[in-house]
């Protein structure tokens, strides 16, 4: 065996170039084999045996380390043997044994939680080719230490009984293969027919994969080209370059050193978008794109903003990272195909609503609005009793009758393809008990029948078959499990070299851009590993001799894959972060050469401003230019949508005078409209509290949508609906505790009942506060007249050109006293300041504004009534919840209030005035937080809050 050492560039490649160039000058035909770390590697041995060697050849094949053992284990497949390359069947078999073996174990019996681990684990001891009665047997004999003798006798017994168990049921695994590999090679005709095989680039081998080079040159000439040299930073290649043994053919000429520069961004977006800028420098300098390589140590934080910013850059890459399945469209739907046990309303209807979903017709957007409307929660009765019961006629839901109505309406076809769709759902089979083979089938029938074809989930499903004879538990915990976890190869056949840097290992591009040069990421945080500590590592490399590496180990390879970087590129440009997304600091690696650094800035803006104009994107042009709308009309597009947001973003940035996008609306022709139907005080109350919450809710009838499926407990208003229904049908009909379970009952037709015991409680709860109320309830005087009473009544009130303003509004309760008294009574659950409230609504009432349904409903009444004694007549609040507790729970404004009139006709006039002059700006306090709007409002943007500030003065929480 010729070694011959030194750095991948020039000398590796040039040696390489030279023997396969002599080898082939000997006898063009004879077979040889180049064996390579990976498949890049070994395509780019392929362009550099064409270099030398333009006109092509033939006689050789081209392996990755892997591959070539594969080849030899095909020779001899074995009869029955199964060859398993994924851990869907190994996982499930090492927890079928680690239940079976070690549930009651002092160590093991907590790992029950961590067969990912634990497997890896078993793959380290196989590729080590540690036999378990050996190590057990030295372990005994104290040779492998006693400081960890109960863990590690636990861990060597289940790689005994795992690997008993795989040969009982002839399985390989890809350990396996190299094992069996090295041990047929002695006969192996394929490595008897190579007349000389050459093993390029790789400096670490696992036990078995020196086993099986061993043996190869014992049969044939092997050539090995080593990256080593004579440096502390390449330490790390040392100990196998001792192991191989022979002598070595040192070609220390050093890689040219390249140049170099450093960036720092703020978080990984910047790093990437950076890297796309320096990508479109070096190709705009006549650099391809194929030599161009974007590495990182790891590229789980960078693959996926890869994706989009080098595509939004027009740049092809290929890469050695997966991106995961689990949220493309197809796979997505697969899971929520297999996800709805409980019939959750949401779920299913993101599964109707997936474009891989097979149905009918119908649009499930209305089927959404019509199934919140519903009250369909969860469960197979709810949506039976509810969308079955509405089969087959329209379906209509009235909501907010008290206001004024809001009518839906679902069309018979809608209904009928709706229930269609969701039926066959509730109708299709359950999971067989058969096994795995016949849950297999089940599960590919299932999607067959509900989705759209996709080739990566029906292989998914047919996996599972693999499992048949293990225990069939968890099956579709299993398939959700297979199916989250599946991915594709990232970017797509040519293009930038998008790589981690184990993969970058032993490749040559004229630039290189790499990523993440932070501390912890490159050299990344290394510590022992959780099974076998680096002691045990040793002991098992000088008493039992096999190759089992010591993790702390892992830095000096770090600086060894470092050395590897700087001599694999001409220009090689280093980012960091010097901040995350956040803000929060970063440490720049220690590995970063001592060059010159330039900062990225972190605005966007003064980042557009200080890259060059040819590396912008269109869209970057055009925002640093603000001439997008030329460069737009220039190229034929449609730049309307562009013009009509660049007006917004200049209008809401700007500081001082209020603009159209505040609020301020042409409202003249729904002044008219809505003064002449009738106002409400509830609406008027939020118009007082806040402009704007009035103008998304009356002006443009939007409304938070209902989730019956997320309601865990009885939202505050259907509470009070209840107390409403119950004591307007008592004060009807009498007997108080049949009105309260015929009002339960109707109610539980139209929600979900998520905790039975939690309705439980809160119906005994309610029973309790209507029980004290009534009791508390001074009808002596005042006996009720009318429960839900319509009013409405032109007050006057001089605003926008009209004399007169119409309000109407539906009333809790009017009762009627002696000679012409009344008292006006309006139901509320408690009081929810714990302040005394007399004065404070007194003040929100003549002040602010943000209690009118008292004077209003007043007002309403007296005209209701025609003769009347206001002297003697009230307005009451009933806290229903305050009576069930002993506090004061009933407030009430009399005659008196009245002395005030003057001031409370002057709040109402200006609190009108706001709507005809389209007045509607924000006015943040103490109600934003639970406010049905808080996602369409600009609260939170400054500028917004500071134009805002100077029409209306933030109060204090006292007052509001």
């Amino acid at each position: 065996m010729r070694i011959v050492a030194g750095p991948f560039r020039p000398a590796l490649e040039k040696a390489f170039q030279e023997t396969f160039a002599r080898l082939r000058a000997a006898d063009p035909l004879a077979p040889i084999a180049i064996v390579a770390p990976s498949g890049r590697v070994a395509d780019r041995l392929k362009r550099l045996a064409l270099d030398v060697l333009p006109n092509g050849f033939a006689g050789a094949r081209f392996f990755n380390l892997f591959s070539f053992a594969k080849a030899i284990y095909d020779e001899e497949p074995g009869e029955g043997t199964r060859l398993l390359l994924d851990d869907l069947v190994p996982r499930r078999l090492l927890t079928a044994v680690h239940r079976r073996h070690f549930a009651g174990e002092p160590y093991l019996g907590r790992a029950a939680g961590s067969p990912g681990p634990l497997l890896r684990a078993m793959h380290e001891l196989k590729a080590a080719n540690v036999d378990p009665d050996k190590a057990i047997a030295a372990m005994a004999e104290g040779f492998l230490g006693d400081l960890e003798t109960p863990k590690l006798s636990e861990l060597l017994s289940l790689h005994k009984r795992f690997s008993e168990e795989l040969r009982r049921r002839k399985i390989h695994l890809r350990p396996d293969v190299v094992r069996l590999a090295a041990d047929r090679a002695e006969r192996s005709a394929l490595i008897g027919s190579f007349r000389h095989v050459l093993y390029y680039g790789f400096y670490d081998l696992d036990q078995n994969q020196l086993d099986l080079l061993g043996k190869v040159r014992r049969r044939t000439d092997v050539t090995v080209f080593y990256p080593h040299r004579k440096h502390p930073d390449w330490v790390f290649a040392q100990d196998l370059l001792d192991a191989l043994g022979g002598e070595i053919e040192r070609r220390d000429e050093p890689p040219p050193a390249p140049a170099m520069t450093r960036i720092s961004a703020s978080g990984a977006r910047d790093e990437v978008w950076a890297a796309a800028k320096e990508v479109l420098r070096l190709t705009d300098a006549g650099v391809p794109f194929h030599e161009i390589a974007v590495v990182a140590r790891t590229l789980d934080p960078y693959v996926d903003l890869a994706a989009s910013v080098f595509a939004e850059h027009r740049i092809p890459f290929t890469s050695s990272a997966t991106r995961t399945l689990a949220h493309a469209p197809a796979v997505k739907a697969a899971r929520l195909l297999f996800s709805l046990e409980e019939f959750d309303r949401a779920d299913v209807l993101d599964l109707l609503r997936s474009p891989f979903f097979l149905r009918e017709g119908g649009d499930p957007e209305l089927w959404d609005a019509a199934s919140r409307r519903m009250g369909v929660g969860r469960g197979a009765d709810e949506w039976r009793a509810r969308l079955g019961g509405a089969a087959g006629r329209d379906w209509t839901h009235l909501a907010a009758a008290r206001a004024g109505g809001r009518k839906f309406t679902l069309p018979k076809a809608e209904v009928d393809a709706f229930w269609t769709s969701v039926r066959g759902l509730l109708d299709a089979p359950p999971p067989p008990s058969g096994g795995w083979a016949a849950f297999s089938a089940w599960a590919l029938d299932r999607v067959r029948r509900f989705l759209k074809p996709d080739e990566r989930v029906e292989a998914a499903i047919a996996a599972l078959a693999e499992l048949e004879g293990l225990a069939y538990e968890g099956p579709v915990e299993l398939l959700l499990e297979s199916l989250r976890d599946l991915s594709e190869p990232a970017g797509g056949e040519a293009g930038v070299a998008l790589l981690d840097v184990m993969a970058a290992r032993g490749l040559s591009f004229r630039a290189m851009i790499v990523l993440g040069m932070n501390e912890r990421v490159f050299p990344r945080f290394i510590v022992e590993d959780a099974f076998f500590s680096d002691a045990f590592r040793t002991r098992v490399v000088h008493r039992l001799g096999n190759r089992l590496p010591a993790k702390l180990s892992g830095y000096d390879e770090e600086r060894l894959l470092f050395q590897l970087l700087r001599g694999a590129a001409d220009e090689i440009v280093f980012l960091h972060q010097r901040s995350d997304e956040r803000g929060r600091l970063q440490i720049a690696s220690s590995y970063l050469p001592a060059v010159e650094e330039r900062a990225l800035a972190r605005r966007p803006a003064k980042r557009l401003a200080e890259t060059p104009f040819d590396l912008l994107t269109p869209r970057e042009a055009s925002l640093r230019s603000r001439r997008g709308e030329e460069l737009g009309r220039a190229t034929g597009r449609d730049v309307s949508v562009l013009v009509r947001g660049l007006e917004f973003l200049e209008a809401v940035e700007s500081r001082g005078a209020l603009t159209p996008y505040d609020g301020r609306v042409n409202a003249g022709a729904y002044w008219t409209q809505v003064a002449g139907y009738g106002l409400s005080p509830t609406a008027l109350e939020k118009l007082a509290e806040c402009p704007f919450k009035f103008f998304a809710a009356r002006m443009m009838d939007l409304e938070e949508r209902e989730a019956p499926e997320e309601e865990a407990e009885l939202d505050p208003i259907d509470i009070g609906q209840l107390y409403h229904d119950i004591l307007e049908s008592f004060h009807t009909k009498g007997d108080l505790e049949k009105r309260t379970a015929e009002a339960f009952a109707a109610f539980e037709k139209t929600r979900t009942i998520r905790y039975p015991v939690l309705w439980e409680v809160e119906r005994d709860r309610i029973r309790e506060v209507l029980k004290a109320a009534v009791k508390a309830d001074d009808l002596s005087v005042f006996k009720p007249h009318k429960h839900e009473l319509g009013l409405e009544a032109e007050l006057p009130f001089a605003v926008g050109g009209l004399k007169k303003v119409k309000f109407k509004g539906y009333l809790d309760r009017l009762d009627l006293g002696p000679d012409g008294a009344f008292r006006v009574i309006d139901y509320k659950r408690k009081w929810s300041t714990s302040k005394y409230p007399w004065k404070t609504m007194e003040t929100g009432v003549l002040k602010k504004g943000r209690y009118l349904q008292p004077p209003l409903y007043f007002l309403m009444a007296e005209r209701y009534l025609g003769k009347a004694d206001r002297a003697r007549s009230s307005f009451s609040y009933y806290f229903l919840e305050d009576a069930a507790k002993g506090k004061p729970w009933v407030m009430t404004l009399d005659g008196e209030f009245w002395d005030n009139q003057a001031l409370f006709d002057a709040m109402m006039t200006r609190l009108l005035e706001t709507i005809p002059r389209g007045d509607f700006v924000i006015r943040p306090g103490s109600g934003c937080g639970y406010c049905d709007f808080r996602t369409i409002c600009r609260r939170s943007h400054l500028p917004t809050r500071l134009r805002a500030a100077a029409v209306n003065p933030r109060e204090s929480e006292g007052d509001a």
